[in-house]
């Protein structure tokens, strides 16, 4: 009766936002999900289509999804085009016929050394 309960700690509220954040046009997902070890902790980069003061609307997957921005981080992008996709009639017909394209690599087997060339060898040394 005599004992009385200790106050719970204050949790912080405080989070790091980067600052970068305000302005980059991709954003990295922190996955919050149970994962198995060695996953990846992000997913992304997707593309911010507007910004709240609490959270960012990003097209993820071809859909609209609201995050918090407690879990964004920002992608820093090369601004080279991304990769094409070529057709595969293009490729299939055009590229044979190119001799640049076409890689050859000739390979050569060691041959084993002979019974008489081991003697020689063996008996000069």
């Amino acid at each position: 009766s005599k004992l009385k309960p200790i106050n719970t700690r204050e949790q912080s509220g405080a989070v790091y936002i980067p600052k970068d954040l305000s302005n980059c046009t991709h954003v990295w997902i922190r996955c919050d999900k149970i994962e198995a070890p060695l996953s990846p902790p992000f997913e992304g980069p997707f593309k911010v289509v507007s910004r709240k003061s609490k959270y960012f609307v990003i097209e993820k997957h071809g859909n609209i999804d609201t995050v918090s921005i407690d879990r964004l981080k920002p992608a820093y992008l090369d601004h080279e085009p991304p990769y094409v996709l070529l057709d595969k009639s293009i490729t299939g017909s055009k590229c044979k016929d190119d001799k640049s394209l076409q890689m050859t690599k000739t390979v050569r087997w060691a041959h084993p050394i002979s019974q008489s060339r081991m003697l020689t060898v063996s008996a000069a040394g």
